[in-house]
């Protein structure tokens, strides 16, 4: 069996290679989550003593936690669109934000609703959350791990994506970790990328100094009931059973 998911990997490793060696964009695209999905299986191979465990712990998985996710999501979304509102006031060039970014393909939505909440959990909270966990405080693992999805979105400090990304790669870290299933973050993360597919609808432009105060206001209202939701999740879920 253990040979068996030894091959497993080694099979999606190569189909990584294969299509992030094609010319077209989206084959490059799901190439790259392909990867991603290998790596993250090749940690929980590691982490699970050459055993492919993947922490889905459905008995955290109800109603309530559900509903918390979903208004996490929403949050995310509005807190990103402040964001995005407060950075393009101060009119830092690589900060604007354009509305054409949302003229995507079908394949790209489909890619950025199904395949990237999966494979990318898998790797950075299934994968790499869980490893740190073991090595480092919490909330410093919840924030490097954070920081490398930004930045493996955004690729710079200075892009958008890479807040954007960052406000995201927390919310689903502590997701995970208090749920201790990589289901609920991928379901989170699901809606997160869908709500973000109409981002652009969301942003005003901040024009007199009372915008100003407000957008503010808003971030930390916002920010205010993330912790809320994270904590009731948190209240909520059931810890795991000593092994």
């Amino acid at each position: 069996m253990k040979k068996f998911h030894w091959l497993f990997i080694f099979i999606f490793f190569i189909i990584s290679g294969l299509l992030l060696s094609f010319k077209i964009e989206y084959l490059k695209e799901i190439g790259l989550e392909t990867l991603f999905l290998s790596i993250g299986l090749f940690i929980i191979f590691i982490l699970n003593h050459k055993n492919i465990l993947l922490p889905t712990n459905l008995r955290n998985i109800n109603r309530t936690t559900i509903l918390y996710i979903l208004a996490l999501s929403f949050l995310a979304t509005l807190l990103t669109t402040y964001i995005l509102c407060l950075f393009s006031y101060f009119n830092i060039g690589y900060f604007n934000y354009s509305k054409d970014s949302n003229k995507i393909t079908l394949i790209e939505i489909l890619i950025t609703l199904l395949f990237s909440p999966i494979c990318e959990e898998i790797l950075f909270r299934a994968g790499l959350l869980s490893l740190l966990i073991k090595k480092i405080p919490l909330h410093l693992s919840i924030l490097i791990q954070g920081i490398i999805f930004a930045f493996l979105h955004g690729l710079s400090f200075k892009t958008i994506t890479f807040y954007t990304a960052l406000v995201g790669g927390i919310i689903l870290g502590y997701i995970f970790y208090y749920t201790r299933s990589v289901i609920a973050s991928i379901l989170c993360h699901f809606m997160y990328n869908l709500m973000g597919l109409f981002i652009g609808i969301l942003v005003f432009k901040i024009t007199t100094l009372f915008t100003l105060v407000f957008c503010i206001f808003l971030c930390l209202l916002c920010l205010l009931i993330i912790f809320f939701c994270i904590q009731e999740i948190k209240s909520s879920s059931k810890p795991l059973s000593s092994h």
